[in-house]
Formats: structure tokens, C-alpha cells, sequence
């Protein structure tokens, strides 16, 4: 029985990878100096300023099950972002939180999963974490005062 569990986790491992390995691929440098209308060097010298950030939601944190933010680098502020523009997730709508700043990367997005579950909101911050032009995803906490 703990083989089989291990070798379906490896499995779902390999096809969540495979399936964030597609949408990186999709998404080159040149993809995205073109899609932002700078030069790919904008990116490097943005990543080199501010690396970008690799969190995951702990096991016992409270966060919304249906939605994930993110945080774009200040190249991607001035584009208007739809759910087609992130074809790695099952993505139904897509909207701006905070406003963009030209010298620090502030811009918060906050994308609607159309399938939600913690394991699908995980998935995604995953595959975000991957683009070039997202500088942080994270978890869409639940926060609570008593």
C-alpha cells in the first residue's frame, strides 16, 4: 500500500512539473521582452534588483481555496492582465489590487481559480513562482479578528 501511495505522489509530482515546465516554456524572455515592449536585459537587471520569492503556505495556515496572488515585476505594470494570460492555471478571472509603482515591485493581482481546493491553490503558486515576470504568489489568507 506505501508503494503504491509513493508511486501515485511521484506520478502527480512529475505531471504537476511537466505541466509548469509547458507554461515557463511558453512564457521565454524573449516571449515576454516582446510582450512588455522592453529588452530582455530589463528582466535580468529587475531579477538581479529583487529575487524573486519562494514560499509556500504552511500546513496549518488559513488561506481562500478558489484564488492566488501575485506580484509583478514593474516591467508588467502598465499591462492589463486577462485569465488568458496565464494558461498554466484553470484561471476564470483576473483582477488589480493595489496600484504599480515604476521602482519596486508592488503591483498585487489577485487570480480566481475556477477549481479550487488548498492542493489547486498550492499548484498554482507553484507554476507562478516559474514566470519570469511575477516577482511573488502567494496564498490568499484568511484573516480573522476576534
Amino acid at each position: 500500500m506505501k508503494r503504491l501511495f509513493a508511486i501515485l505522489l511521484i506520478l502527480a509530482l512529475m505531471l504537476c512539473a511537466v505541466g509548469c515546465q509547458n507554461s515557463q516554456n511558453a512564457s521565454t524572455k524573449a516571449d515576454l521582452a516582446a510582450k512588455y515592449g522592453i529588452q530582455e536585459s530589463v528582466i535580468d537587471e529587475w531579477h538581479n534588483k529583487y529575487p524573486k520569492s519562494n514560499e509556500l503556505p504552511s500546513e496549518d495556515s488559513k488561506f481562500a481555496e478558489d484564488s492566488v496572488i501575485i506580484c509583478v515585476y514593474p516591467f508588467a505594470n502598465a499591462y492589463e492582465f486577462t485569465p488568458e494570460d496565464f494558461p498554466e492555471l484553470q484561471c476564470s478571472a483576473v483582477y488589480s489590487l493595489a496600484s504599480s509603482s515604476d521602482t519596486t515591485p508592488t503591483r498585487l493581482i489577485i487570480l480566481s481559480l475556477k477549481d479550487g481546493s488548498r492542493q489547486a491553490v498550492i499548484d498554482a503558486i507553484k507554476c507562478l513562482q516559474l514566470r519570469a515576470d511575477v516577482y511573488s504568489a502567494g496564498a490568499n489568507y484568511v484573516i480573522s479578528a476576534d
